[in-house]
């Protein structure tokens, strides 16, 4: 055998076996750190990668952002809201604000005697008080059907209101019916458990 072939086949030269395949994935640059790392060192390599990074790192603290200031503006704006709060009760002194006049436009066209009725009329007219036998102030509404209904306030029982003529009162009395449109009486505070007591709403006051 050639000394020269021989010495190249030596055992020391030889290659074991996997020793062709190991050696260059030993050399190879993912195997030498992790894939994480990798990614981080060409992601910092490449300047487009870095400034895609920086960008979503400022979209997401602006969204953030924009959800922490929509919500507080929307808890402020409930707070504030007369709306989502409840109401507070009228006090005793206080106008019922009743504009529905269906009981007394029903009354009247029916020709009823003796009923309750509680509705809100503008004063048509102001007329002079009744001094015979008990007082009553006395004055005339303007209902929605273009009639009047005459209104006699006892003033020995209630205090007299100081309404106007074109002011809006609200009224809980009886009617009873004539053929001038009818009355409305009994609106003060009852003397007796017989029969209900009434009252006049005008300027946040009650006269009763």
């Amino acid at each position: 055998m050639n000394r020269r072939f021989s010495k190249e086949l030596t055992p020391s030269k030889m290659h074991k076996p996997g020793r062709k395949f190991q050696e260059p994935f030993k050399q190879h640059p993912f195997a030498r750190k992790p894939a994480c790392a990798w990614a981080k060192r060409s992601l910092a390599q490449a300047p487009w990668g870095e400034k895609m990074f920086k960008h979503g790192q400022r979209i997401i603290i602006s969204l953030l952002l924009v959800s922490l200031i929509h919500g507080c503006v929307d808890t402020s704006s409930r707070r504030s809201d007369p709306a989502s709060r409840s109401a507070p009760s009228a006090g005793p002194g206080a106008s019922q604000g009743n504009t529905d006049q269906t009981q007394i436009l029903q009354a009247q066209s029916q020709r009823a005697e003796k009923v309750e009725v509680f509705f809100s009329a503008r004063v048509r007219k102001l007329l002079p008080d009744d001094t015979k036998g008990l007082p009553h102030q006395r004055f005339l509404l303007l209902l929605e059907n273009g009639s009047t209904v005459l209104v006699a306030h006892d003033i020995k029982y209630a205090p007299k209101v100081p309404i106007q003529e074109g002011d809006v009162v609200t009224i809980k009395g009886e009617y009873i019916w004539n053929a001038r449109g009818g009355v409305v009486h009994w609106t003060h505070h009852s003397d007796t458990p017989r029969h209900e007591g009434g009252f006049i709403d005008f300027g946040g006051s009650r006269y009763e």
